[in-house]
């Protein structure tokens, strides 16, 4: 598979996953909780890794 599609394929299923978290369990405190100690960090590592290379 290529890279792009990779990408693409990521970006659909995380926001297909995050739309059914939301949906399915609104205001749940897992939610929330996985929002601010699991995505959040690893969102920041990202931005920062992309910045570094740039």
């Amino acid at each position: 598979m290529k890279l792009h599609s990779k990408i693409v394929l990521g970006l659909v299923l995380g926001a297909a996953s995050g739309i059914a978290a939301n949906t399915l369990a609104p205001g749940a405190a897992w939610v929330r909780w996985v929002g601010d100690n699991v995505a959040g960090p690893v969102g920041q590592v990202f931005l920062r890794m992309l910045l570094m290379t740039v």
